[in-house]
């Protein structure tokens, strides 16, 4: 398989925010509010919002016409989303492949937007796994963290070779969407001891996975899976 080069974003680029999965900005569009805000300030990047992105119980048609719209418009350089979810799988047939791999453009979800993301992989199409503007954008203190934001941008602005190193601090502390307050309170954090590898050795290649449970979904519906044979 030959992976389609995608296009780096540049300062002023349109980008759209959507929501495929999830209706949680339905819910909390105080958090959203906050994430698009950061995309604008700290990465100087236009969000438009699509008609379904904070609607109430969308259809997976109407989520996958607005998907379709944000690949098919030109303006439009990368699509983000808010949130994942749990039921991403059922708007995967809405969706056309031909116009998806004419108009290639970065797409950027993690959890249940792995469904997208194997779908795109499928085409020839890479994509970003991380990054929720509802998550990593909004709900970590006054600002992104160094980390996310250093990687984000590596990704999305920069490219070519790049060391991974790990955070040197982590947090697993949850603060509850529904108080406003909490957006603007910063969480207390350990520090990181470092990679933890099951195994030993190199290998090098195409990264190729996701979300366990949204796989696991995507499989049982019978949609096609990449082999160590077509892979380039």
């Amino acid at each position: 398989m030959k992976f389609i080069k995608l296009s780096k974003l540049k300062p002023d680029d349109k980008v759209a925010i959507l929501s495929p999965s999830s209706d949680a900005a339905s819910h909390f569009p105080w958090v959203l509010d906050r994430g698009i805000d950061r995309l604008k300030n700290e990465f100087n990047l236009i969000p438009i919002e699509y008609p379904s992105t904070r609607k109430k119980q969308p259809t997976p048609k109407e989520r996958a016409l607005d998907l379709m719209e944000a690949f098919t418009d030109k303006e439009i350089k990368a699509i983000f989303t808010t949130i994942g979810g749990n039921d991403q799988v059922r708007l995967l047939k809405y969706l056309d492949s031909n116009e998806i791999r004419t108009n290639a453009k970065p797409f950027i979800g993690y959890s249940d937007n792995t469904n997208i993301c194997q779908f795109l992989w499928n085409l020839g199409i890479p994509s970003y796994y991380g990054g929720a503007l509802m998550v990593q954008f909004a709900m970590q203190g006054n600002n992104i963290l160094d980390h996310t934001k250093e990687s984000l941008h590596w990704a999305l602005f920069e490219g070519g070779s790049h060391k991974i190193i790990p955070s040197e601090k982590f947090t697993d502390i949850e603060l509850e969407w529904s108080d406003k307050s909490n957006l603007v309170k910063s969480r207390s954090f350990e520090s990181n001891e470092g990679w933890y590898w099951n195994g030993s050795g190199t290998a090098k290649g195409v990264l190729w996975g996701g979300c366990v449970e949204s796989l696991l979904q995507y499989l049982s519906a019978g949609n096609p899976t990449p082999s160590l044979d077509t892979t380039d």
